[in-house]
């Protein structure tokens, strides 16, 4: 009776922003075990940065130092910084070079695999919470399994897309500028100015991509549809609530700014690189954040699929 009765109330239309916000706040005091899954990705993410961090140390450096000594992409790096040859790495402070590159290298295969299977294990927690039956980890585990093939295209979509115009961007400031110079003239516009705008572009575009895949997650789970039809079913729902869904997901990608601008800052600003752990601080911050953004993101946004699908019920009866 509950979801039906928030359902009328949405179909109403006031106020949905802060509707989904204000259900969000009773459903995780009555239900704290839908943050499980969130929680358990943190830690992960937790213990794969110390993991990076420790990486030039024994015995850990023994599964990184074949991999960074023979690929390209670090003996490429390595001339580049000045070092001549990727072992340098493997010293303090050069290893805070590399440190955010591996972890984000090791955050795309998290995220791809056991990052959205527990993202979508939330999700249907959170369906299951707002059903009045019980939020069962297990069996939403195990359904989110099953349903990783769609998942994970899913996943790809917005990540190759963010990941293409973030290397247009490095590109154009390495076109743009010889050396690490923060005082440069990149286009005609100051390098910190350029660096404000290219960082602009790239929330923005964060922003546009997760909001155009913000219902599409749920509708694989919650509807079991497969990901293009899910991708359709989340293009009708937010035409109907495109500018609370812009919003929601303006709230979360906001909590990522923190770690984003330590480190665009860490790669273009000399006194920064004056101190490297400024790199593996802005993994923390990003680790961190990661938990806000998942919370911030997809409970109101399955809160939102949930009272609009009821809505559509109703409206059909």
């Amino acid at each position: 009776m509950e979801v039906k009765a928030m359902a009328i109330k949405l179909r109403e239309q006031p106020g949905i922003m802060r509707l989904a916000y204000a259900h969000m706040a009773v459903l995780l005091r009555r239900h704290v075990s839908v943050l499980a899954p969130a929680i358990l990705s943190t830690v992960a993410l937790a213990l794969l940065a110390t993991v990076v961090y420790y990486f030039p140390r024994d015995p850990i450096n023994k599964f990184f130092y074949g991999p960074v000594s023979k690929l390209p992409y670090f003996t490429t790096l390595a001339i580049r910084e000045g070092l001549g040859h990727p072992s340098q790495f493997f010293r303090y402070p050069n290893n805070f070079i590399i440190v955010r590159v591996l972890f984000r290298w090791g955050d795309a295969a998290f995220s791809s695999t056991a990052g959205i299977v527990l993202v979508a294990t939330m999700v249907r927690m959170v369906m299951r919470a707002m059903e009045g039956v019980e939020t069962a980890f297990g069996s939403s585990l195990w359904l989110a399994i099953r349903r990783w093939p769609g998942l994970v295209v899913l996943w790809a979509i917005p990540y190759a897309i963010v990941w293409g115009a973030n290397q247009w961007i490095n590109g154009l400031i390495k076109r743009g500028i010889a050396a690490n110079d923060f005082t440069a003239v990149v286009y005609g516009v100051p390098l910190l100015r350029f660096v404000w705008l290219t960082l602009a572009f790239i929330l923005a575009v964060v922003v546009l991509v997760q909001t155009l895949t913000l219902y599409a997650l749920p509708s694989i789970i919650v509807e079991g549809r497969r990901v293009w039809w899910a991708l359709g079913r989340g293009f009708s729902l937010l035409r109907e609530m495109w500018l609370p869904s812009l919003g929601i997901v303006s709230v979360a990608v906001l909590v990522l700014l923190p770690g984003g601008l330590l480190a665009t800052f860490y790669r273009y600003m000399p006194a920064l690189r004056d101190v490297p752990d400024v790199s593996f601080y802005s993994i923390c911050v990003d680790v961190a954040a990661g938990f806000f953004f998942n919370v911030l993101l997809y409970v109101p946004a399955t809160i939102l699929f949930v009272l609009k699908r009821d809505t559509e019920g109703q409206e059909v009866g």
